[in-house]
């Protein structure tokens, strides 16, 4: 199951993969990829901002559910 993340000063989506994933170099580009789609808030992915809330998939290969992913981004929305 995907897990929230609270992005914390200084974090980059490469540097919050890497110390929770421990994926191979050939594999950051697919993890990048799949965490920018989970997170549609996230206009670019190399600005991420603190206390931000990141959706983390287990693995690459899961199916994180689109309700899950609009919860997520959401909460940004200013009401």
């Amino acid at each position: 199951m995907a897990e929230v993340v609270n992005v914390m000063v200084g974090d980059t989506i490469t540097s919050i993969v890497a110390a929770r994933k421990s994926p191979q170099c050939h594999e950051m580009r697919n993890w990048i990829e799949k965490i920018v789609k989970l997170n549609p808030h996230v206009g670019d992915p190399d600005r991420i901002y603190p206390n931000e809330k990141l959706l983390i998939p287990d693995n690459l290969y899961e199916h994180v559910p689109a309700i899950d992913i609009w919860q997520n981004a959401l909460r940004y929305v200013h009401r």
